[in-house]
């Protein structure tokens, strides 16, 4: 039917359960009123990375909004941050039909939802009324979210009416996903205690993660523990005891939202949604009996996926057959061979970008990472040709219509074509995307006439195609590469003649395939183009080489049934088999015709141009082997040359009377050394501060010769050598001279003539001049250097043994490239002038300079802008990173020495510095797309910070993961109220551009789980005073913490720290070395439990508390774990506080002290207004050496209480103010029992000087004490 309405779907993983139910019941109800259902999506609700994020929600830039009668989003499946919000905003912008938003509220648009509220009370209900439990707990989804609430309150409101009250330690807060449930068991097992008799959660992966973990932990369900579910997925009805559960009535739904788009298309008034879920009765919540289904899932077609061959089956091989073609029209066909696999569809196309490889290439990486935007989103350019290649048309199998071909294109508006077409029923329309990664290939319609979704093995079967593509254009893409690369090897890259290289292969296959037969002879003509150099200066370089490729193809015309090769710089050689007897006569008249057509290309140029003329050599033979043909050819070169210096000599280049008074003048500057050189400061890019200086030859003459002039007669005399040698020896002898006037240890930048190389002996001169000084010496070259890789690694080695750096200069333009500074690998590259002018103003030299630059800090190479002549300019450099600057706006060339860059450019190259040290510092990655997050990866995408928030993220619960060992430059943000758990595995993380190498701020709590070998660098872990931390796991945590305030895991020396709970089973190992510093605590303390675990904490520096306070109060808890804290701090206390009161609990805990210092307090504080020190069932190791020693107890009077029972101690502590009690009066009160404390103690003191003063009793105990010499033995001080 013609003209048939048509209805646009968004959605993401239309696959899955809920979403398949909906689009059921949307298709039927638009099947019954004819209407087409378009439905774009996304294969899955959220991408774990940003590139495929970009790749799957391209499919959404495709739609053609104003093409349809009506539009249904599915908003709450499309969770890739920023798409759902984006595309509300184009629809709102260019949909002139009703809209619908399915799962969630719009700005705009109505919305529909499922009953969250009665379904959760449903459920609840049940639990209390049919099993009589009154000790429910509930794990409710993210906070932000509204089902959440919803269910929640459904909760509490059916307890509240039962008569039940819900405790804030009875609701628990996850992210929908199974690991929630993992984390929330885990927690609850190693808590002990009473548990809840049933836990509701909020869908049922939550509830089977939740019974994993508590059955992991011994617990039977519903036996031990009753767990109910939400949404009946299909995970949960086939658990081994079948979660509880209610079926969302997503059927429903899709047929209400399509009723109301009917109603609102024909201006009638829409409905409400009113249906409640289906009760699914399954034996996790205690029922015997379940009446929805029965537990054995039979199958709905007599085909296994064996027997059919299907995508799941074991005899699937797409991937190996995709993997293994290397030409496209093997690999559609392939894609075709297994349509097989798919085939219940009304009809299904490939449909791919023109050009698809090179489109997709050019979109790979260059997405910035940031969220989706409607702008973004609308950029269809980006992701789709205009012309779309329909690849594969595939209809019904009886048919017999399908098609494969790479020549059959239609435009992209259509969409499909056969959307347009007549056709005898409605059809449903799946169109998704076709990428991998953020390379988009095209799309993929699959459509049904049957109201039902694709299924997971369609998802899977695309994904092989897709993988499949990708691998055949990086296939192609090497193969390309290769061919450019064999291309270049033996091929001139400016004329596409064959060069030397080629020229040898071309030999030995002319040697081995058409060898000489008699009378014949080889001739060989080479030429070599006259004044190239000045072409290029004159003309510019495209003159330049246009005049190579004209004359090189000149030569092939003349020399038509031969070959010619271009040898480099305008130097070219034709090679022909000649029969004629006078090969020199043939070769002379090839001459002639090269001429003609030379001058015919003369003729052409525009007046004023410099004419091209060419000097030619000659030669003939009968060679028979490689070297022969070498031979041959080097006779003809020579010939060629020596034709070239003769006419140099005679005819002086065709030079004017001006010009032969110029080469006259230049003659004599070389004669009597009258070169002089000016100055050029380069400056540092990040201090503004000198750096080196380029000396630039100035002659020294009246009139004055430019320095290019003197080059230019030099050459023309052959004495280029003397003014290298004059170079180094001038420069050098002024440098000398006049050290004083240079900054101290700037570097001398000297230009080296290409192909003038010093020779030993006056290199040795110019080495003896430097005076121990060479490493300040840096020789700059050019590439357009003739020089081959021996004498290459020659100079480099010689320059190199006398200390001498080197330079490129001029990098970017004429003959640049990465090979030859690789060949080079110099110390400095100098970026010429030409891609740095303007610079700011294009996007392109940017790109191009941040290359090199980036290229060459991987190569250790320092970067260097010349030519900076404006402000804009070299605040684009340093953001792009440069190392040095040199240019007129910096500092011009002078004869007169400076120091110093004006004051006012200096500060700007500063500013503009530090805005990049700002910029680069603060790289973030937002966490909460993916569950695991790779610190290598962030690492290697530029990321120093992982922020971890409360908002609106996919996953809450976070894996982090590194490798042991790596030195990780990251550090880790949780934002206020977060609140969520994160594994640690192998993780480094620094606080060296942090305030803390994990930063948690106020309101948060966070459970850390530590796995494998963790460090923390250069900062600790800050958790804001109205936050809780608790740690888990089995793993170790190593903090390593250096400064003049410094603290392990806690917070600062001016702060009040959150709640910390330790119940790990690992080591935490902290070592603090600070003017002052904590290991576990804070300046001003906070709540602190140590419920197990080992831990080992290092103090060094003047005052260093090992757990507790500096001056704040606190009440520390210490059980369970083995305690250790060792000492070089010259003030320190172990367990307490130097000034806050301390309330201290240690029990069932090994504890080790080993002090040296001056003055130092192990258990207790060193002066505080009270303090209860309680020690039941402990072992003490306490040993110190200081000025000052406190074992337990006040350093100063102050009302104490401490209570001992069954505390084994070992003493050994040396100090003149020491003792194992200390700071007692009338206000101390000591009790011990059931104890038993051995060692010595060395001390000033005299013994029993505070008796009868303190309350003290021992009972049940024994002491074996050696006090200064004198055993002590039973009960020493008053006791009973």
């Amino acid at each position: 039917m013609a003209g048939r309405k048509k209805i646009a779907l968004l959605m993401g993983q239309a696959d899955e359960y809920y979403q398949a139910q909906f689009v059921e019941g949307f298709t039927s109800k638009a099947f019954e009123n004819d209407i087409d259902v378009v439905i774009f999506g996304s294969y899955l609700k959220y991408q774990n990375s940003r590139v495929r994020e970009i790749g799957e929600t391209s499919i959404f830039s495709l739609v053609p909004y104003e093409e349809f009668d009506a539009v249904a989003v599915m908003a709450d499946t499309l969770q890739s941050p920023g798409l759902s919000d984006s595309l509300e905003e184009i629809i709102h912008e260019r949909c002139n039909c009703p809209v619908i938003f399915v799962d969630k509220e719009s700005k705009y648009f109505p919305s529909i939802f499922p009953n969250h509220y009665e379904d959760a009370k449903k459920l609840v209900n049940h639990l209390i009324e049919e099993h009589g439990y009154t000790d429910i707990a509930y794990l409710t989804g993210k906070a932000w979210h509204q089902y959440s609430r919803q269910r929640l309150q459904g909760f509490i409101d059916a307890m509240s009416e039962h008569g039940l009250n819900v405790g804030k330690e009875r609701v628990f807060y996850g992210d929908f996903w199974y690991t929630s449930g993992e984390n929330l068991g885990d927690r609850l097992i190693k808590k002990g205690g009473k548990l809840p008799q049933a836990i509701a959660c909020a869908n049922d992966c939550m509830a089977i993660g939740l019974a994993t973990a508590l059955t992991d932990g011994g617990l039977r369900i519903p036996e031990d523990i009753a767990v109910i579910g939400y949404d009946s997925m299909e995970e949960g009805r086939y658990s081994p005891a079948p979660i509880t559960s209610v079926k969302l009535p997503a059927r429903a739904m899709g047929v209400h939202a399509l009723e109301n788009l009917l109603d609102w298309m024909n201006g009638r008034e829409a409905k409400p949604f009113t249906e409640l879920g289906e009760f699914f009765r399954g034996s996790s919540c205690g029922c015997t009996k379940q009446v929805n289904e029965i537990d054995t899932k039979y199958r709905q077609q007599w085909p296994t996926d064996t027997s059919h061959n299907s995508v799941f089956s074991s005899y699937n091989h797409l991937d190996e057959d995709l993997v293994i073609q290397n030409d496209f029209d093997s690999l559609t066909r392939t894609v075709f061979s297994y349509v097989f696999q798919i085939r219940d569809f009304e009809s299904f196309s490939i449909c791919l970008n023109d050009k698809w490889k090179e489109k997709a290439k050019a979109m790979s990486g260059t997405i910035e990472e940031s969220r989706l935007t409607p702008e973004k989103l609308s950029e269809t350019d980006r992701y789709f040709s205009r012309k779309m290649m329909h690849v594969i048309a595939c209809r019904p199998e009886h048919l017999n219509c399908d098609r494969v071909s790479d020549e059959v294109y239609f435009d992209r508006d259509l969409v499909i074509p056969r959307l347009g077409m007549e056709r005898e029923k409605p059809e449903a329309f799946f169109i998704t995307p076709m990428h991998f990664e953020d390379s988009v290939f095209g799309y993929a319609v699959l459509s049904y006439t049957e109201p039902k979704s694709y299924k997971k093995s369609y998802r899977f079967w695309l994904h092989s195609v897709m993988r499949g593509l990708e691998n055949f254009r990086r296939y192609d893409e090497l193969i390309t590469i290769n061919k450019k690369l064999e291309a270049s090897i033996i091929r001139d890259p400016l004329t596409g003649i064959y060069n030397y290289n080629g020229f040898l292969r071309q030999t030995e296959e002319t040697i081995n395939m058409n060898p000489l037969k008699g009378g014949e002879q080889i001739g060989v003509f080479a030429i070599d183009i006259k004044n190239l150099s000045k072409i290029n200066n004159d003309d510019g370089r495209k003159a330049g080489d246009n005049a190579i490729i004209n004359v090189s193809r000149s030569l092939g015309e003349v020399f038509s049934k031969g070959s010619v090769f271009c040898m480099g710089n305008g130097e070219m050689v034709a090679i022909e088999v000649m029969k004629d007897a006078d090969v020199q006569g043939e070769l002379e008249k090839r001459f002639k015709q090269l001429d003609e057509k030379i001058e015919e290309y003369n003729a052409s140029l525009p007046e004023g141009s410099r004419h091209v003329k060419v000097y030619y050599g000659t030669a003939d033979g009968q060679p028979k082997t490689r070297d022969d043909y070498e031979r041959l050819v080097n006779l003809a070169l020579s010939r060629k040359n020596g034709q070239k210096i003769n006419f140099q000599r005679l005819s002086a280049d065709g030079l004017d009377d001006n010009q032969i008074q110029e080469a006259t003048i230049v003659n004599s500057i070389l004669d009597e050394n009258k070169i002089n050189y000016h100055f050029q400061p380069i400056i540092n890019a990040r201090t503004g501060e000198i750096y080196a200086y380029e000396a630039l030859m100035r002659a020294d003459t009246n009139p004055y010769i430019q320095p290019l002039l003197v080059i230019k007669y030099a050459e023309i005399f052959g004495r280029l050598y003397d003014i290298e040698y004059a170079t180094f020896n001038n420069v050098l002898n002024y440098v000398m001279k006049h050290n004083d006037e240079f900054k101290q240890g700037a570097k001398i930048f000297i230009n080296s003539i290409p192909g003038q190389r010093l020779n030993k002996v006056d290199l040795k001169k110019i080495y003896d001049m430097t005076s121990g000084t060479s490493d300040r010496l840096v020789v700059e070259f050019t590439e357009q250097s003739e020089i081959d890789d021996d004498e290459l690694n020659d100079m480099k080695q010689e320059y190199e043994s006398l200390g001498f750096e080197t330079a490129v200069d001029d990098y970017g333009t004429g003959y640049s490239n990465v090979s030859n500074l690789l060949r080079y690998m110099p110390k400095y590259v100098k970026i010429d002038r030409a891609l740095l002018a303007n610079i700011q103003d294009s996007p392109q030299k940017q790109h191009f300079v941040k290359d090199i630059i980036e290229f060459s800090h991987d190569n250790d190479i320092l970067a260097l802008a010349e030519g900076i002549e404006t402000s804009e300019e070299i605040a684009t450099v340093i953001g792009l990173g440069i190392d040095l600057i040199q240019g007129y706006y910096t500092a011009r060339p002078s004869d007169i020495i400076i120091k110093e860059i004006d004051p006012d450019i200096k500060a700007e190259i500063i500013k503009y510095s530090r805005a990049r040290d700002e910029e680069d510092a603060r790289r973030i990655y937002v966490a909460g797309r993916e569950a695991r997050i790779s610190i290598p990866r962030l690492i290697k995408d530029g990321f120093n910070i992982i922020s971890i928030t409360s908002g609106e993220v996919t996953h809450r619960d976070l894996v982090i993961t590194g490798v042991p060992g790596d030195d990780a430059q990251i550090g880790v943000e949780i934002g206020s109220g977060y609140k969520g758990r994160i594994l640690l595995e192998n993780c480094t993380f620094s606080g060296r551009k942090h305030p803390a190498a994990i930063d948690i701020a106020e309101d948060c709590e966070v459970v850390i789980s530590v796995s494998g070998e963790n460090k923390l660098m250069d900062g600790g872990i800050r958790v804001a005073s109205t936050s809780t931390l608790i740690f888990e796991g089995d793993g170790k945590l190593a903090i390593n913490v250096t400064g003049k305030e410094a603290f392990g895991i806690g917070n600062d020396m001016g702060s009040y720290h959150g709640d910390l709970v330790f119940d790990q089973d690992g080591l935490i190992d902290i070592t603090i070395n600070a003017s002052k510093g904590i290991a576990i605590g804070s300046g001003l303390g906070g709540h602190t439990s140590i419920r197990r675990g080992v831990y080992k904490l290092n103090l060094m520096g003047q005052q260093c508390v090992g757990f507790g306070s500096i001056e704040g109060n606190i009440e520390p808890l210490i059980s369970n774990c083995a305690f250790e804290v060792k000492s070089t701090a010259i003030n320190a206390v172990g367990i307490g506080s130097f000034t806050g009161n301390c309330d201290t609990m240690i029990e069932h805990s090994s504890v080790n002290m080993d002090f040296f210092g001056s003055d130092v307090v192990l258990v207790g504080s060193k002066k505080s207004d009270k303090l209860n020190i309680s020690i039941f069932s402990a072992a003490f190791t306490m040993k110190a050496r200081a000025h000052d020693i406190t074992a337990i107890g006040s350093g100063t009077a102050a009302p104490t209480n401490i209570n001992i029972d069954y505390l084994a101690t070992k003493i050994d502590i040396e100090g003149s103010q020491t003792d194992f009690f200390r700071g007692v009066d009338s206000g101390v009160k000591v009790r011990v029992s059931n104890s038993r404390t051995e060692g010595c103690i060395v001390t000033n003191l005299e013994d029993r000087e505070y008796d009868g003063v303190m309350d003290y009793k021992i009972w049940d105990s024994t002491v074996s004490i050696n006090r200064n010499g004198q055993m002590i033995s039973d009960h020493i001080w008053t006791g009973s």
